[in-house]
């Protein structure tokens, strides 16, 4: 068997199911907003408020990606 052709097994945790997007560790505040489903105005009202935490990385403010599900499994739980 050559190089290119490795089993599943033999390549090791399954990456090739999950999007690029999927294994972002981190958001633009805007695409943080997308990612909700609502408005860059509104992400960043949530950043302002406190209720979504943004960190500087590299001179840019983003959201990671646990403060997403944070935020998501709070209102769940609220509701």
């Amino acid at each position: 068997m050559d190089k290119q052709q490795h089993t599943a097994h033999e390549r090791g945790p399954l990456l090739d199911n999950y999007t690029a997007n999927e294994l972002q560790l981190a958001w633009p505040i805007a695409k943080a907003g997308a990612r909700l489903g609502v408005c860059r105005t509104k992400a960043y009202e949530l950043v302002n408020s406190g209720r979504l935490k943004a960190v500087n990385i590299a001179g840019k403010r983003v959201i990671p990606e646990s403060e997403l599900q944070r935020l998501v499994s709070e209102l769940l739980e609220a509701a």
